[in-house]
């Protein structure tokens, strides 16, 4: 069945195989959405602020978020939401080459 042919022709009916595919899509995009904008953000958020509060050496601290920083020098506490932000791009932009490959190899 062609999904995508169906709800543009106007066969999108709730219920059908093409209204569960795109709730699931609908899912798969936010999941995906959470993996590289939410989980980089709320590692940057921790990082900067406990930058602030000059606490990124005490041992409670290397304890708990050491894993994101313990391959950099202190002055360079933002490398990792760098490593991060670089990922995001990367993978931002591959799903957006190929949902738009893929619209316009079904239209």
């Amino acid at each position: 069945m062609r999904c995508g042919y169906e709800c543009i022709s106007g066969g999108c009916t709730p219920g059908s195989e093409a209204a569960r595919w795109v709730n699931w899509m609908a899912f798969a995009m936010g999941g995906a959405l959470v993996y590289t904008v939410g989980i980089p953000t709320f590692l940057g958020l921790i990082l900067y602020s406990n930058h602030k509060k000059l606490v990124l050496q005490t041992p409670r601290c290397q304890k708990r978020y050491g894993f994101l920083y313990a391959k950099y020098e202190d002055r360079a506490w933002y490398s990792r939401l760098l490593e991060l932000t670089q990922t995001l791009t990367l993978t931002l932009t591959l799903t957006l080459t190929l949902t738009l490959t893929l619209t316009l190899t079904l239209a």
